[in-house]
Order: structure tokens, then sequence, then C-alpha cells
């Protein structure tokens, strides 16, 4: 029974998502802004001390389910625009897509009917984790990604280091409590198996 129960657990505390970052890396902005001015305000903990910020960009199912829960299920800006060219799918970093997640019908520029177009890409559209465009001037929050904030642990003060100390946890700290984690469960494992074989 003991070793059915272990066999049952296990998978689960070792399944950690495989992502680029950590939730400590994310920023959600509350604030309702346009893409152009949601982008600026990511951008504003970029400095001289190696830490890049930007929207976030996003590479797998695992990083598209973070940030969607990062959003809280709200639809939010994500760095994605064909702003430079329409059709030409971009991150805001400069980098080309290695993948998305387009809720189905979508991309579709609003038919062409909104002279704006609509050439920057929200997550969490339609109640979903997909993917939708709309006009950039529309007001809603946003995901930035801060990476380089574990910095801040080392002594290293830079711009998002006040951002970081308002979070639940910071880079290391996670780091911790999931190697905390790991550690009690490893001893909640050798007690069972301890006593099951005295049992025996």
């Amino acid at each position: 029974m003991t070793l059915l129960l272990l066999a049952i657990l296990a998978p689960t505390a070792w399944s950690i998502p495989a992502t680029r970052f950590l939730t400590s890396d994310l920023r959600y902005n509350p604030t309702p802004m346009s893409w152009p001015a949601a982008r600026d305000y990511c951008r504003q903990f970029s400095n001289a001390d190696k830490v890049s910020a930007d929207l976030v960009s996003i590479t797998s199912e695992d990083e598209n389910q973070l940030v969607s829960s990062i959003a809280d299920g709200a639809s939010a800006w994500i760095g994605f625009s064909d702003q430079e060219s329409e059709g030409a799918w971009r991150w805001s970093d400069g980098t080309a897509p290695s993948f998305t997640k387009w809720f189905p019908g979508e991309p579709n520029d609003d038919n062409h009917i909104s002279d704006d177009g609509q050439n920057y890409a929200i997550i969490n559209w339609a109640d979903e984790t997909g993917w939708d465009d709309q006009t950039g001037s529309n007001a809603l929050p946003s995901v930035c990604w801060v990476s380089g904030c574990d910095d801040c642990a080392g002594g290293v003060k830079s711009s998002c280091c006040a951002v970081e100390d308002e979070d639940d946890l910071s880079g290391d700290a996670s780091r911790e409590v999931v190697g905390a984690v790991v550690a009690i469960f490893a001893i909640v494992c050798t007690v069972y198996v301890s006593i099951d074989a005295r049992s025996v």
C-alpha cells in the first residue's frame, strides 16, 4: 500500500514545468493601458545591471500556461506584434516565434474592418488560454518578463529590485522553496519505506 502511494505521489512532486523563467521573473501589470504603453512600462526595468525587460515572449505550451495563470485568466497584452509588417509576427524583443497559441480563427486583423488594424496579441482570449489580435490602442493589463533580477539578492541594486521586493518570492527564494519541498518529500518517503519494512 505504501509503495502504491509513493508511486502516485512521486510524479506529482517532480512535475515542474519546463520553462525559461520562474514565476518570479514575470510581472503582471493590472493597470489597463495600450500595447505601446505596456511595452514601455515593462522596458523601464531594463538597465546596465544586466537586467533585461520587455513584454513577455512565449516559446512553449508550459510557458503559455504559466503566463495565463499569472494573468489569472484575464485577457492581457503579450509582446507579440505584426506592426512592422502585416502577417509577419515577431516578439517585441526582436525574436521570431517558435510557438504560437492563436485562438481558432485568429489572427484575423478584425477582418480588415478597423482602420487601425489589429497588430498586437493578447493571451486568455474568450475565457481560454489562446491568443487574439487586438487594436494596440485598447487599454488592457499586461505581463512583463524581467530577467536578471536575481542580481538583487547578490547586493546589486537594479531597477527591478523594488518591484521584486513586492513579489512573494525572488528567483533564488523560489529555488530554495522547491529544494526544501523535494527534501521534505524524500524524508517522508524514507520514513514510510522504513515503517513498511519493519511491519513485514
